[in-house]
């Protein structure tokens, strides 16, 4: 029989913001108990059934095994306690031998360890697999170059690789085009097959929009969210790589030139500023630009006449910048630079080179999908990088994925982890 005695595991742990969930989840414990306890003929039973209780109440909300109440994850955990409880109950009903219901209680337990707040996710949903969860929004859509049928979403750990199935009127519809997420949807800008499209994801299909760019951009143009992701900057056109547009989703206009050319220099936040570094032009080689309503201003000269890299912004303000390539030494680079306080730092290596690749930065980590091989030959596999940042320090690089095709400026997006999976036939 249950205790009236209150000790550590049927308590909730002090000062939890979720005590009053406790009780409830308490209830339901008693319920399934008593339940439990109905169908018991023997002691071994009801030692069972009180087993399960105390398990059930240490995982509440505030319990021996959630502490801290689930970090807001409760709902979720008692409605997967609950389909674990309905197969458990089913199983049992199925039952003709002591030894059938154990192999239920096994699974309903196993079932348990595997909710969120279980013993196989103790932090909730993070790092969970549970279906129940949802689903991580640390995946990259990276859309095929020449060949849209190339397309995949790839896990942010590099674990899963799925292709992706998206429609476009031309099979490299995407190749060589600047991209940018602006109020919430998916855009490219220009590219080989029409440089002067603006075009969207619309559930997996391309649909292009009637307004078009004033410029022709596509060999080592950018885009980049400004105003919080309402409009987007893109710069650097085909003739001058210096003019620039701003986009809102239903027109078009022309803002400041940059004094110099960026051609393939790229666009990252720097002090909350669209920044460029660099240009394959030599009239650009080393200078930094940002961009503001009232036009371009120089900053600190970068130390090397590098082009063909990524820059990412960061949450100090500061930017990093990846891989490019150097044509006084003839090297393609793997060094990663920070810009902060208007000073150029070298701050670490990727374990590849990277030349005209293209980044997005999901929380503490830069994913950076190369354009081509390296290593061990330039016909190998391109590699995807991942750069662990933290307090503008680099703490791990590690390779999590790659493709076999060319992909110049990959046009890549943060997706869900089942964004327009190629279905299987």
């Amino acid at each position: 029989m249950i205790s009236s005695e209150k000790n550590s595991s049927l308590s909730p742990a002090e000062n939890c913001v979720d005590a009053e969930l406790f009780d409830k989840c308490e209830n339901q414990c008693k319920l399934d108990y008593f339940s439990c306890l109905s169908n018991c003929d023997s002691s071994i039973c009801q030692n069972s059934c009180a087993i399960d209780f105390a398990a059930c109440t240490s995982a509440c909300p505030c319990g021996v095994d959630c502490p801290n109440g689930c970090d807001g994850e409760t709902e979720l955990k008692e409605e997967c306690e609950g389909f674990c409880r309905v197969d458990y109950n089913r199983c049992r009903i199925l039952c003709e031998s002591e030894y059938c219901e154990s192999i239920c209680e096994r699974e309903y337990q196993n079932c348990r360890d595997d909710c969120p707040c279980g013993k196989n996710c103790e932090q909730g949903c993070i790092n969970c697999e549970n279906p129940i969860c949802p689903q991580s929004d640390q995946h990259i859509l990276v859309l095929g170059f020449d060949d849209m049928a190339n397309s995949y979403v790839l896990s942010g750990d590099g674990l899963t690789k799925n292709s992706a199935f998206i429609t476009a009127s031309e099979t490299n519809y995407a190749e060589l085009s600047a991209f940018a997420v602006v109020k919430g949807e998916s855009y490219i800008f220009g590219g080989s097959s029409d440089d002067k499209k603006i075009a969207k994801i619309e559930g997996c299909s391309f649909a292009e929009l009637s307004v078009r760019l004033n410029f022709r951009f596509q060999i080592g143009s950018s885009a980049i969210e400004i105003d919080s992701g309402e409009r987007a900057l893109i710069c650097f056109d085909y003739s001058t790589a210096k003019k620039c547009e701003i986009f809102d989703t239903s027109s078009i206009v022309t803002t400041h030139s940059s004094e110099f050319s960026h051609r393939y220099g790229s666009l990252g936040y720097y002090q909350g500023q669209p920044t460029s570094v660099g240009s394959g032009f030599g009239g650009g080689f080393r200078k930094v630009e940002t961009y503001s309503s009232l036009g371009w201003s120089s900053l600190a000269e970068h130390p090397k006449d590098t082009y063909g890299h990524t820059l990412t912004g960061l949450e100090s303000g500061a930017m990093v910048m990846a891989g490019g390539y150097d044509p006084t030494s003839e090297q393609y680079l793997r060094e990663i630079w920070l810009l902060k306080d208007e000073m150029w730092t070298s701050i670490g290596l990727l374990k590849d080179p990277k030349y005209r690749g293209s980044a997005v930065k999901i929380g503490e980590f830069i994913f950076i999908v190369a354009p081509r091989s390296f290593s061990p030959s330039p016909n190998g596999p391109r590699l995807m990088e991942r750069v662990t940042i933290l307090s503008d320090t680099i703490i791990e690089t590690e390779i999590i994925g790659s493709h076999e095709f060319q992909s110049y400026n990959s046009v890549i997006f943060q997706v869900k982890a089942d964004f327009c999976i190629k279905p299987i036939f």
